[in-house]
């Protein structure tokens, strides 16, 4: 038996500067108790204590290009059974243009 949670917050404001628009999401996950069963049915967590959370930006422009980064953070120490990525935080950046 185990269990897990996952907590998103997505908030966008409109025409920060003009034509711009920002999304930020904020991401929470983490593992209460025990292991899952299936192989990746927590996604990337992995056993008790396993935390991770994830914040980002995103700049649109006009609906068309899209610049973003995220930082995502791998909490607790690390533990080769239960917490095997503690030590993984990572940035991401993207550039995205629909045409």
């Amino acid at each position: 038996d185990a269990s897990a949670y996952t907590l998103v917050a997505f908030t966008a404001i409109n025409n920060v500067f003009s034509g711009w628009d920002l999304q930020v999401p904020l991401a929470v996950q983490g593992v209460i108790s025990g292991h899952s069963s299936l192989l990746g049915g927590f996604g990337g967590l992995g056993g008790n204590g396993d935390h991770r959370v994830s914040l980002g930006a995103t700049m649109t422009r006009l609906q068309r290009l899209s610049i973003g980064a995220a930082y995502n953070a791998y909490l607790g120490s690390g533990d080769y059974t239960d917490r095997p990525l503690a030590d993984r935080d990572f940035v991401s950046l993207n550039v995205k243009y629909g045409f």
